[in-house]
């Protein structure tokens, strides 16, 4: 399937001349004739650009502002925008990279490239996607294992009920879980905590419940 590329340009010949180059290269293009229409465009898109191609002067919204509207929008401000100007002077270059645009070309301009750029940043831009969407699956693996692993250790607590037999000493009356593995048996394991707790609080005080 084509790359969707969107051109946002207001001057007819420019927005035909570089329409054609893009479509010779097996890019299905979008158009738009100023920032305030290409806007409008983006809201209704059902699937969204893979790069936006966007001249700076042009009526009603310009390049500058229509560049500050996608990049407020977080479902919009991850796309590759690259300015296509006749602004050529080095000020007005320096300034378009410093607002954040991706790439800034001059016109007029080669296809070639134009087309390296665009082929260029839509590639890492699939890479970006491609990583982010394997961090995302990795994270959720990792949730699901610490879950897992919590719901395990709660799985391996055991309640032990013991009473004390003036034959035998300590008794393990009951457990529960009744199927958990330990390296000792249940009762050797409830009677050690029993003796254990006699001997630091007193034969006397397991007589009657307290606290």
């Amino acid at each position: 399937m084509p790359s969707l590329v969107f051109l946002v340009e207001d001057n007819p010949n420019s927005l035909y001349y570089t329409k054609r180059i893009l479509e010779t290269n097996n890019y299905e293009v979008i158009t738009a004739d100023n920032g305030k229409t290409a806007l409008n465009v983006l809201s209704q898109l059902e699937q969204l650009p893979e790069i936006i191609i966007s001249d700076i002067m042009m009526p009603k919204m310009d390049g500058y502002d229509f560049f500050r509207a996608v990049t407020e929008k977080p479902i919009l401000n991850q796309i590759p925008f690259l300015f296509l100007s006749a602004l050529d002077k080095p000020e007005d270059i320096r300034f378009g990279k410093i607002l954040g645009v991706d790439d800034y070309i001059t016109k007029p301009f080669e296809a070639e490239d134009l087309i390296a750029c665009v082929a260029g940043k839509i590639a890492r831009n699939k890479k970006i996607y491609e990583y982010n969407k394997m961090v995302n699956k990795s994270k959720k693996m990792n949730l699901k294992s610490e879950l897992d692993s919590s719901l395990n250790k709660k799985d391996n607590i055991s309640l032990l009920l013991v009473q004390w037999d003036d034959l035998i000493g300590p008794n393990l009356i009951k457990h529960y879980t009744e199927n958990v593995s330990l390296p000792i048996s249940i009762k050797e394991l409830g009677q050690q905590l029993y003796q254990s707790a006699v001997s630091i609080y007193g034969q006397d005080k397991f007589g009657k419940a307290e606290g």
